[in-house]
């Protein structure tokens, strides 16, 4: 899986009559959506890990399983697949992992 990392970088003009308080309320709601953002982040690209671990694991095994199980593991790849699908190539890295 490829690792994805977001950066938020918000540049904005103060009206006059703009208050310090009122734009230092809005520098931390940014601050707040960007970490929001990173942490989001984090969880996905560890979610994304698990589930590589445990497909890869999966797969190891796959010369025990019965073709039920075979058939259940298939389904697992291509819905992870069509996960990946999805998404695309969001980081525009040519990899659509």
């Amino acid at each position: 899986m490829t690792e994805v990392e977001v950066h938020l970088r918000v540049h904005l003009r103060v009206p006059d009559g703009v208050s310090v308080h009122e734009f230092n309320s809005l520098k931390e709601t940014v601050v707040s959506i960007q970490q929001q953002l990173e942490d989001l982040t984090a969880t996905v690209t560890e979610f994304n890990q698990d589930i590589a671990a445990k497909v890869a694991a999966l797969e190891a095994a796959t010369g025990e399983f019965t073709p039920e199980q075979q058939t259940a593991f298939d389904n697992l790849k291509a819905a992870v697949q069509a996960g990946v699908a999805a998404v695309g190539d969001a980081d525009g890295d040519g990899n659509p992992a």
